[in-house]
């Protein structure tokens, strides 16, 4: 099927790769091509993705490393002229992508783009497990001034200390998983189906309920006594005083209790584990996540920014989660020790050692482990090393007045920029003690009333 909504600049159409079910065009919608650059491209076809008015992901969260995906999109706006005064406002034009990748070889090495355009209004809305990149429209900073391009996306920086402070933007909560053996029947865990020792086609064909199960059997928010918080140093007792003390809703950590391992499968021995995933609540580190320049394949500027904050409280509450986790398994009947090559080297003499035995053992009598000041160095350094995303990422573009380096104002409209709304995880300003899941299905139906209300249709 040949699509008459884009051409190429040498006048050759794209072609979509969809049937003609493929999504119509609705009224007000304008799509156009361009490419980055003024040389033509001299294969006689090529190859172009569907334009429409779809649901918006950003640009990738890796950078420039490895191979760029076959799509990239990207909001821009448009400056109109209103009045006779010569005045402008900036307007939200819809997104751009670049098109799938050339089939024929192209003089300027990259394929072409393509942008849909509203006339009226649009609201931009992340993929799973992506906050929304900061982007500038000027070169007022040093900033933005890289960037080098009319193209705003998210945020317009007002002045050198407002770029600055998109440093903090990007949020997440930061996890640790830690697997153990256990005497568990291979029954009782997920590890056959995600080792493959049990097919999914055996596992349907045999209706195993292990296929209607979650993985996570228990899970729990955390808070530390005050011996812990003691122990934990001046600095974390500050924050946590601070913070936490007085608000006994608020927990320290998560944990979850996953019923396998989790982790690559290569060089572990066969067996049933049970993995504890430890993810900070309300972690204090904070990155950033910015555009680079002006096309929409450039990479990101992303900074996760771990255990960056001040005073190492992020860490001590990493290394206090998994002595906390480590002593919840030691005190059930199932456990049969560590997974050694996922948990911190502690030398043999230790006694907080990694150990495996096969025979129960008493557990009426545990006592704690006692970690000595060289295994808190060697447990430091391994959660530096091994900590993850647990896909949280969240407060890029927040919800706050524009002074407070807000992105987004109560309706969920960007600052500075006509038409545009952002309805996604990007918008909260702080992050939550949970998953985040719940959060986002809030802030989907909250703009859902907003934008029924604005229409007229509530």
């Amino acid at each position: 099927m040949t699509s008459t909504r884009g051409r190429l600049p040498d006048g050759q159409p794209m072609r979509s790769t969809h049937s003609s079910r493929s999504w119509k065009p609705t009224t007000g919608l304008k799509t156009r091509s361009t490419t980055a650059s003024a040389a033509p491209c001299t294969s006689p076809t090529a190859r172009g993705a569907r334009s429409g008015p779809r649901t918006t992901s950003s640009a990738p969260r890796g950078g420039s490393a490895g191979p760029r995906p076959p799509t990239s999109r990207r909001w821009t706006t448009t400056t109109r002229s209103r009045g006779g005064s010569g005045t402008s406002r900036r307007r939200a034009s819809g997104p751009t992508r670049r098109t799938r990748t050339c089939t024929r070889s192209c003089t300027t090495g990259r394929t072409p783009t393509c942008t849909c355009s509203w006339s009226r209004r649009s609201c931009a809305s992340c993929s799973t497990g992506t906050s929304a990149p900061a982007g500038s429209s000027t070169g007022r900073t040093r900033s933005s001034s890289r960037r080098g391009a009319p193209l705003l996306l998210l945020r317009r920086p007002r002045s050198a200390r407002c770029a600055r402070a998109s440093w903090w933007w990007c949020r997440d909560h930061h996890l640790i998983l830690w697997p153990f053996r256990t005497a568990l029947d291979h029954t009782e865990t997920l590890d056959d189906l995600v080792s493959g020792r049990l097919s999914v086609e055996d596992a349907v064909r045999n209706k195993d309920p292990r296929l209607g199960w979650n993985a996570v059997d228990a899970s729990g928010k955390v808070r530390p006594s005050k011996e812990d918080v003691e122990a934990l140093g001046p600095e974390f007792k500050a924050a946590w005083d601070r913070d936490f003390r007085d608000r006994p809703n608020r927990p320290l950590a998560v944990i979850v209790q996953l019923s396998m391992y989790v982790g690559p499968q290569e060089g572990v021995e066969p067996g049933q584990y049970m993995t504890m995933g430890n993810f900070t609540a309300y972690p204090y580190s904070r990155g950033h996540l910015h555009i680079t320049g002006p096309e929409v394949d450039d990479p990101l500027d992303f900074n996760v920014g771990f255990f960056s904050d001040e005073g190492d409280v992020d860490v001590k509450k990493q290394m206090w989660a998994y002595k906390k986790s480590r002593e919840l398994m030691r005190r059930t009947s199932m456990y049969r020790g560590e997974l050694a090559s996922a948990h911190p080297p502690f030398p043999p003499h230790s006694e907080a050692a990694c150990v495996a035995f096969d025979e129960e053992r008493d557990t009426a009598d545990v006592q704690d482990i006692k970690y000595s000041p060289e295994d808190d160095k060697i447990l430091e350094q391994f959660v530096r090393e091994n900590v993850n995303t647990t896909w949280h990422s969240i407060g890029t573009a927040k919800m706050a007045p524009r002074d407070d380096f807000g992105v987004v104002d109560k309706d969920l409209n960007v600052y500075g920029v006509k038409g545009l709304k952002l309805a996604d995880l990007s918008i909260a300003p702080e992050n939550v003690g949970a998953n985040t899941n719940n959060t986002a299905l809030v802030i989907g139906e909250k703009a859902a009333d907003i934008i029924l209300r604005e229409l007229g249709l509530a």
